[in-house]
């Protein structure tokens, strides 16, 4: 159930077929953005979730929950708002629970 709410949201899309998980499966380069791990000290992607799935990590949906909470917030603190990120953002907290 963890991994299909995952894989739910990462496949989810905006009208053109554009995935919006997109920027979320990576860190951010820290040559290209060096500030970022300046500013967020908890650094979050997708691929880590994923891999903490692999790893079985997660204890409970609640654990799992709060991390991607913790990875959107990320970006949405580091992002300005009407961003192409920040737009994703918000697609994806309607996403964001197991019990979708």
């Amino acid at each position: 159930m963890l991994r299909w709410a995952v894989q739910n949201m990462v496949a989810a899309q905006d009208l053109q077929g554009h995935a919006y998980s997109e920027m979320f499966m990576e860190l951010p380069s820290r040559d290209e953005h060096p500030d970022y791990y300046q500013f967020i000290r908890q650094p979050l992607c997708f691929a880590d979730i994923e891999r903490k799935l692999d790893l079985k990590e997660y204890i409970n949906p609640h654990a799992l929950v709060s991390d991607i909470r913790l990875m959107l917030s990320n970006a949405q603190f580091y992002n300005e708002e009407g961003s192409q990120i920040s737009v994703s953002y918000t697609h994806l907290r309607a996403h964001e629970t197991p019990e979708h």
